[in-house]
């Protein structure tokens, strides 16, 4: 909110409690004049006739006094209870003596001092009721259920009392009305003039500030600010011209020295011409100018002048506005880059490096100018290197000591002089006698360092921050050139495995929505399966067709599941993991799934490190591989499964660019199986496609593989010969945690309550049979379609809910989202997330965030029922 807006919004506040204070003030009056009349009043009559009791008179001023001396707080009780007052009493006159004008004047006072005391609202229900009061005393009087004392004729005479009952309702509907719109006019017109009175004190205060600014930016600006009158004098020049040209502001103001050089005449011919076709648009033309001035010690400076009109509050031009900025290093900067791209342009490879490395050398005036790029070993071997005006010998430089390793750790590394007594240890440095070093890093498109471009010189460098900008620019161009040889020298390989992963990118996306949409399909399917199973007890012809139509949905649901693994869209509960314990309580079911005739044998590799990953998905990763190697075995065979640690250094970057250097678990599959044939090889990760006859398989076994692996972040390499097998490589990286032990309570929940639940889901299928089962159980349901409604819902509901199931992917207001705002109301509410396919909702890269509770779809009645026991008593 900005400071006028708060200054706006107290403007408002004040207003209102100007108008509470003024209410305030007559209510007090009021009081105090019942109070003032009464009191002797009452007295007197008590006096002239002490028998009679009055107690309405005595109940009146009780509740003055009381009010009264609590005028101090509880204004709006205080204002309620004296219109009330004034209500009860009239009403109770009209009552017991009819139409006398003593009971007309109380109830018309109530309605006029409840618009002026209390809101709108209020005034006009005591209006109403007072209608409706004297409504009922006249309709029981008519009925002849009252006897009045004062007018014992007036009772039965209906016209009468609708002639009373319009002119009451008309002269204080009258009254509430002008009392509202003379008091709202009022608090209208106090609260304008607190907003008139804010913006012109804000507006001074603005234009203060600005002027404030206005003056320390030109005080202290680099460039030289000045205005000029239409004569050619100067009347303000900033303090920077002293620091350009030399000259103080006295100077140049007195004595008119010029800043437009030789050019000064042009200038003012320029502008005038400008006054002399002026626009509309004028004012925001600005002239430039390059030229060339001398300053006080006779040196040429290189300068650039930007003029434009300045005009006084009428709008009458009557000078100049101008800006004059040293261009010197911009144009040598210029002037060099021309000269070293003339001289690189149309080279390639080792020919650009070396031209880059003589041109550098040239412009700068530098006895030694590198190009190194940084090995895996730490060290940097130069590709390129210009000594002492000519060609040097390539050489691998040692990092530890010298200033190339400042390099590695900053954007720029620069020692204008001393380097040689800086860094005994460099032994280059000491040999050449270098005395200035200036490295700047050369970075790939990841950010990472892969060399350094490195001056040096055996003299102090005069012009290091012009040297360093030009080195900042031309690293780009050595990254580039380096990343064009590497694509050049992996070309095929890249081009390969880029088309390859745009294509099951592609359909795994499309995998995704369409295992997304069928998910709640199966939900919907498998409950209401569940659900009339219930009531075919006995039925035992329909039980049967119950339990097929169950088992095509679960098989259905395995399949999205494969798709989601495939596109890399299941979202994983990850673990650290040892994967030689994880195929060992695998191998007793893959021995029961092979047949006789295949021999298997499982080599676990010794001290194995730590994985981080979803075992369930790995283990269905590694059986899609053992289900591939028995279909290519039907004569038998032998399958082999060994597991070691493997370390992916630099060299094996090289030749496979997508892979990532560290430690690594490698995981090989090996089958004596009729191999996989050269045509088909790069076609077997693809989803639906198989070499297997029509009804043998999905053709997502190989392509769920794929997607696991990549989305454990690691990589697959697939070697095959035709009648002699097949391998498969893959690789997992290590992480540093411990493997993790659970021991879970097998002791069963309940699966009924009678607790409040929150169900937030938007297909509307899937939230009716989720409220059904639910509700079966014993539970108290509230839906929700949307976001939004799901968190009004709970702001209303918040005391007595005590679980919220909900969707991942809503309309207006996502899952992640409803969390962050119901738990700002309830921190410690239990949530459980449900979700077939979620991007990015409570995940980063599909692996589920910690302390989060996910219920996959598609879901049975017996697992929505569990976990939702399981959540309650957690």
């Amino acid at each position: 909110m900005t400071s006028m807006s708060v200054e706006l919004e107290v403007a408002q506040t004040s207003a209102t409690d100007q108008a509470l204070s003024w209410r305030i003030q007559l209510l007090n009056r009021l009081i105090l004049l019942i109070l003032v009349v009464g009191i002797p009043l009452l007295t007197y009559a008590l006096v002239m006739d002490p028998a009679r009791p009055r107690p309405i008179e005595l109940t009146m001023l009780a509740v003055m006094l009381a009010l009264w001396f609590a005028r101090h707080g509880y204004y709006r009780i205080r204002a309620a209870a004296f219109c009330a007052l004034l209500f009860t009493l009239g009403t109770l006159i009209v009552f017991n003596n009819g139409m006398v004008g003593t009971g007309y004047l109380y109830l018309t006072m109530s309605s006029l001092f409840s618009a002026a005391l209390l809101d709108r609202r209020f005034s006009l229900s005591f209006y109403l009721g007072s209608i409706l009061a004297v409504s009922l005393i006249a309709w029981a009087a008519i009925e002849g259920q009252i006897e009045f004392v004062v007018q014992p004729n007036v009772g039965t005479d209906p016209g009468t009392w609708i002639l009373f009952l319009g002119s009451f309702s008309m002269v204080s509907g009258i009254g509430v009305v002008a009392a509202m719109f003379i008091i709202g006019k009022m608090e209208e017109d106090i609260q304008q003039l607190q907003l008139e009175v804010i913006e012109k004190e804000a507006a001074r205060d603005a234009e203060l500030t600005s002027s404030q600014n206005l003056k320390f930016i030109t005080e202290n600006a680099t460039d030289v600010i000045w205005t000029m009158d239409l004569d050619g004098n100067f009347t303000y020049v900033s303090p920077a011209v002293e620091r350009l040209h030399g000259y103080t502001v006295d100077e140049v103001v007195n004595l008119g020295i010029s800043l437009a050089g030789d050019d000064s005449e042009s200038l003012i011919e320029q502008i005038t011409y400008e006054i002399a076709n002026v626009r509309e648009d004028t004012d925001s033309h600005v002239v430039r100018i390059e030229t060339t001035v001398t300053n006080k010690s006779g040196e040429d400076l290189e300068v650039e002048l930007m003029v434009r009109l300045l005009r006084d509050e009428h709008g009458d031009v009557i000078g100049l506005l101008g800006v004059t900025r040293d261009i010197q290093d911009r144009k040598r900067l210029e002037a060099a880059m021309s000269s070293v791209i003339r001289g690189t342009q149309r080279r390639i490879g080792s020919d650009f490096f070396d031209s880059l490395t003589e041109n550098l050398a040239t412009v700068l005036d530098l006895k030694t100018v590198l190009i190194g790029e940084l090995q895996e070993d730490g060290t940097v071997k130069t590709i390129s290197v210009w000594d002492d005006k000519r060609p040097g010998e390539n050489f691998v430089y040692e990092l530890a000591g010298t200033p190339c390793e400042g390099v590695l750790r900053d954007s720029v590394c620069s020692y204008k002089s001393n380097v040689e007594q800086l860094f005994p240890e460099d032994t280059y440095i000491q040999k050449q006698g270098i005395d200035s070093y200036l490295g700047a890093p050369i970075l790939d498109d990841m950010d990472r360092v892969i060399g350094v471009l490195v001056c040096m010189d055996t003299k102090p460098m005069a012009n290091e921050k012009f040297a360093e900008d030009l080195l900042t620019v031309f690293t780009a161009h050595i990254s580039a050139e380096m990343s064009r040889r590497q694509i050049e020298r992996d070309g095929e390989i890249t081009r390969k495995q880029l088309i390859q992963s745009q294509k099951l990118e592609s359909i795994g996306q499309l995998a995704g929505g369409v295992a997304h949409d069928f998910n709640n399909l199966l939900v919907v399917i498998q409950g209401y399966v569940d659900l009339a199973d219930d009531l075919a007890t006995g039925n035992s012809e329909l039980t049967s067709y119950h339990q097929q139509i169950r088992a095509s949905a679960d098989r259905a649901a395995g399949l999205t599941r494969q798709l989601l693994s495939f596109s890399r869209r299941q979202i994983m509960d990850t673990r650290p993991l040892n994967l030689n314990e994880l195929l060992e309580n695998l191998g007793g079911f893959l021995a029961r799934l092979l047949p006789e005739n295949i021999n298997y044998k499982f080599t676990p590799g010794p001290e194995l490190g730590t994985i981080e990953g979803d075992a369930g998905q790995l283990e269905q990763a590694v059986m899609n591989l053992a289900i591939n190697a028995r279909d290519a075995m039907p004569d038998g065979g032998f399958l082999r499964i060994e597991t070691k640690n493997i370390l992916i250094d630099r060299a094996f970057v090289e030749s496979s660019p997508w892979v990532t250097e560290g430690e690594y678990v490698m995981l090989t599959v090996t089958d004596t199986g009729i191999g996989i044939p050269e045509e088909v090889r790069d076609r077997v990760f693809e989803p639906f496609f198989t070499t297997k006859p029509e009804g043998q398989g999905t053709g997502l076994g190989l392509s769920v593989l794929f997607g696991v692996i990549k989305q454990h972040s690691g990589f697959t390499y697939l070697t095959s010969e035709v009648a002699k097998g097949t391998q498969f490589q893959i690789y997992l990286p290590v992480v540093k945690r411990d493997v993790e032990t659970t021991h879970k309570d097998q002791t069963p929940l309940a699966v009924t309550g009678d607790e409040t639940l929150l169900l937030v889901e938007d297909d509307k299928q899937v939230r009716q049979l989720a409220s059904m089962i639910l509700t079966q159980a014993g539970y108290h349901v509230i839906e929700a379609e949307d976001g939004e409604i799901a968190v009004e819902l709970f702001r209303q509901h918040a005391e007595t809910i005590s679980l919220v199931v909900l969707d991942v992917v809503l309309p207006k207001m996502g899952g992640r989202e409803v969390l962050e705002e119901i738990r700002k109301i309830s921190p410690e509410i239990p949530v459980l997330f449900v979700s077939g396919y979620a991007a990015d909702g409570i995940h980063t890269n599909f692996i589920l965030e910690d302390k989060l509770v996910l219920l996959q779809k598609p879901y049975t009645r017996t697992s929505l029922l569990g976990k939702v026991r399981e959540m309650i008593e957690a």
